[in-house]
């Protein structure tokens, strides 16, 4: 079981409690069982079940304790991925198709955008993706990990400048040898602790590739004692109809 900080200490108070009251109700027994008025083997006899008696109880209480603790440490976290591209809500994705390039399978999505001015081209940006997680129970995810498959896309060779132990790894690779998945390791020493919200190394995926009209990125997730997984659909749309969807874009990451 799970104990509140005030029901916690409620809890040791009493374990300790009950672990004076049954010494010194043994203490007792003994005591009166030897001044009592009867035969040596007799006081012999009660003052042996007094103390089997509060010998059994202390087990039972330390059983108990042993339970309560067994339990706590089995407790599942619940984590939650959120995605963030750097044009969209959380945990939803419009991506803007970019012009042909003559490929016969795949296709560009946009880098750069007809300026709003009338003049030149602007960055557009909105392959930079922001990852965090979120443990929503107040139990540590041990060795968390999360794997990206982006369903229909060709993921860029260099969409991550951090790897190794907390940061992005190439997961899964098409026949063509094109990356199609990215996995996240957080290791034993990067536990997400209870409540805690934590943020992963932002991927920059400019030069990721369609190669399906419905595209979708799979969230797979892992703790010990805890697995998930979700999909995010993508909407690839024109770059006139994201400007009349968005006539006034407000961009960046979680804190914009």
């Amino acid at each position: 079981m799970r104990f509140p900080s005030i029901g916690r200490v409620a809890f040791l108070w009493g374990v300790g409690v009950a672990i004076v009251l049954f010494v010194v109700g043994a203490t007792v027994f003994v005591l009166v069982a030897i001044g009592a008025p009867w035969s040596l083997a007799d006081r012999l006899v009660l003052i042996g079940d007094v103390v089997v008696g509060a010998t059994l109880l202390l087990a039972a209480l330390a059983a108990i304790v042993a339970l309560a603790a067994y339990r706590v440490s089995i407790q599942a976290p619940d984590l939650e991925a959120e995605l963030k591209f750097f044009w969209c809500p959380i945990n939803s994705v419009t991506l803007i198709r970019g012009q042909p390039d003559g490929a016969a399978k795949d296709f560009p999505l946009m880098s750069n955008r007809p300026s709003k001015t009338g003049h030149g081209s602007e960055f557009l940006r909105q392959l930079e993706l922001s990852i965090r997680l979120r443990n929503r129970r107040p139990w540590s995810a041990r060795n968390p990990a999360l794997t990206l498959y982006f369903d229909g896309f060709l993921v860029p060779q260099n969409a991550f400048t951090v790897t190794g132990p907390g940061g992005w790894d190439v997961y899964r690779r098409n026949k063509q040898n094109s990356v199609t998945a990215l996995r996240w390791e957080g290791g034993a020493d990067r536990s997400i602790h209870g409540k805690e919200t934590r943020n992963l190394p932002t991927l920059n995926l400019e030069g990721m590739r369609w190669t399906s009209e419905h595209p979708s990125i799979t969230i797979e997730l892992f703790a010990e004692g805890f697995h998930r997984t979700s999909k995010l659909p993508v909407e690839l749309v024109s770059l006139d109809e994201w400007d009349a969807r968005n006539p006034s874009p407000v961009g960046g990451g979680f804190d914009a």
